[in-house]
C-alpha cells in the first residue's frame, strides 16, 4: 500500500512537470510547483538558522531521485520565495519568477533553453510596473516602456537586438560597459 501511495505521486509529480514544462507560455507561480511537498527536493544552502536558502528539485523515476534537475527555488531568510522556476538540461525553462521581500512580484520572466524569451516584466515594490517588454532569443525586441512607481509612462524605447541600453536592467548596462 505505501509503495503504491509513493509510486501514485510520483506518478503525479511527474504528469505535474511535464504539463508545467510544455505549457510553454503558461505563467504558473513556481512555488505552486516546487515546494517542500515536492519529490526530488535538496536543499543544498541554509541560513544560519538552518531555513533553506537554495533548493534545487531533481527528477523522480521509479521512485529514485534522478541528477536531473527540473527546478530552482531561492528564499529568503523568512522563508518567503525570492526566486525561482523550472529547468531543463541545467538552463532555466518555461516561467521564472521573483519577488520583493514582502511577496509582491518583483520579476515575471520566461525562458527557452536558457535564455529570457516571450514577455519581461519588473515590477516597483508598490506593483506597479517598473519596466517591461519583449525578449527573443535572450535578445530584447520591440517596444520597451518604463514606468515611475505611480504607473507614469517615463519613456519607451525601441529594441533591436542588444543594441539599446535602458539605463535600468543589469544586462543593458553591461552592454553599454562594454561599448565604452
Amino acid at each position: 500500500m505505501v509503495q503504491q501511495k509513493k509510486l501514485l505521486r510520483n506518478l503525479l509529480f511527474l504528469v505535474i512537470t511535464i504539463l508545467f514544462i510544455s505549457c510553454q507560455q503558461k505563467r504558473e507561480n513556481p512555488e505552486e510547483i516546487f515546494n517542500e511537498k515536492t519529490p526530488g527536493r535538496k536543499v543544498v544552502e541554509t541560513y544560519s538558522d538552518k531555513s533553506p536558502q537554495i533548493v534545487y528539485f531533481y527528477e523522480v523515476k521509479e521512485g529514485k531521485t534522478t541528477n536531473n534537475k527540473i527546478g530552482e527555488m531561492y528564499y529568503y531568510q523568512d522563508k518567503k520565495v525570492f526566486a525561482g522556476g523550472a529547468m531543463k538540461d541545467n538552463k532555466k525553462e518555461g516561467a521564472w519568477k521573483a519577488y520583493h521581500p514582502d511577496g509582491k512580484v518583483q520579476t515575471d520572466a520566461f525562458y527557452i533553453d536558457g535564455k529570457e524569451d516571450g514577455d519581461y516584466t519588473v515590477y516597483h515594490p508598490s506593483g506597479k510596473v517598473y519596466y517591461s517588454g519583449q525578449y527573443q532569443k535572450g535578445n530584447c525586441s520591440g517596444e520597451w516602456k518604463f514606468f515611475d512607481d505611480k504607473g507614469k509612462l517615463l519613456r519607451t524605447i525601441q529594441a533591436e537586438g542588444n543594441n539599446i541600453v535602458c539605463g535600468a536592467c543589469d544586462r543593458c548596462n553591461k552592454i553599454n560597459q562594454i561599448k565604452k
